[in-house]
């Protein structure tokens, strides 16, 4: 349900990419620019400024989420557990391994990612036929363990804007999971129910969290965003031209704006007019920081801890 006197809403939308992704997905505003990823393609997108094409920046392995490091290269956190340092085109230095696989994971792939304050990073990977999904949390020293197993589609994350609470989709489940956090040492604890959906098929996806500690999630089969309050009363619905959306993020600072992803490119017939595109919403209310990773290179291609 609506709270009362939510929006329900008709908040117009423009069109930023209309490129029929197959599977769009972890829309990120870095250094001026939107950036996305086709996972089921393998691509990642730049769209540097309204009006203006997109550039095709990679196309390989799958990439479920991307971190920017200090040093402006991006994190790709791809297939079967493999996490690799990737120079953008015109940077120098070339793609270094840092992770090269991890156990269980050969039949899946990561999906969405979060760099926390310390330059930590939260990855999910999906369930397959012989393990369920996880969390992992990736530290700056390069070793990585799972932080929460049993998970069937772990997908969008935010923090709470003092940071003592992280947020945790699991699409499958229908359920956006907030659970106590200690910024200090990475520590990911109890969880309670923050949002369940009740009109299935649609299921949160994707996640961002605003300044005013509200969460925005894309639904996925829902074609819309939800803006929910710190209770996780829902306050807001804005409905879209694509059953799939997927992932979502906010622009540039001071201009109130939130981009959308979506899939089902190849199939408009079924999954809607604009099925695949990218959409952008004035929302006039800003997004909270989005963090760099910060893992160190020289610890590159470590073994994966036991889960703690």
């Amino acid at each position: 349900m609506l709270h009362p006197g939510a929006a329900g809403v008709n908040r117009p939308w423009h069109m930023a990419w209309d490129g029929g992704a197959q599977l769009g997905e972890a829309p990120c505003w870095l250094d001026g620019a939107l950036f996305w990823s086709d996972i089921e393609r393998g691509e990642l997108w730049r769209l540097a400024a309204a009006g203006v094409a997109a550039d095709r920046l990679y196309h390989d392995r799958p990439v479920g989420g991307f971190t920017r490091q200090a040093d402006g290269a991006l994190l790709l956190f791809r297939d079967r557990g493999n996490v690799v340092h990737w120079p953008l085109p015109g940077q120098p230095g070339e793609a270094r391994t840092l992770v090269e696989a991890l156990p269980g994971e050969q039949a899946s792939r990561f999906n969405d990612v979060l760099a926390d304050p310390a330059g930590r990073v939260f990855c999910g990977t999906l369930s397959s036929p012989d393990k369920a999904g996880a969390l992992y949390r990736l530290d700056p020293d390069g070793q990585i363990a799972a932080v929460l197993e049993g998970l069937g589609t772990p997908n969008g994350m935010g923090l709470t804007p003092t940071h003592d609470a992280l947020y945790v989709t699991d699409t499958r489940a229908r359920t956006i999971w907030r659970h106590d956090y200690d910024v200090d040492r990475g520590e990911v604890g109890a969880r309670t129910a923050f949002y369940v959906s009740d009109t299935p098929p649609a299921r949160p996806d994707g996640l961002c969290v605003d300044v005013e500690g509200c969460v925005w999630t894309a639904l996925y089969e829902g074609g819309a965003v939800l803006r929910l309050s710190p209770a996780g009363e829902v306050l807001e619905r804005i409905t879209l031209p694509a059953r799939y959306t997927t992932s979502l993020c906010f622009g540039a600072p001071g201009r109130g704006e939130l981009f959308v992803t979506s899939a089902g490119g190849p199939a408009r017939a079924q999954a809607g007019p604009h099925a695949g595109a990218v959409f952008r919403l004035e929302v006039n209310v800003e997004g909270g920081p989005v963090y760099d990773s910060r893992i160190l290179l020289q610890n590159t291609g470590k073994n994966a801890r036991n889960s703690s």
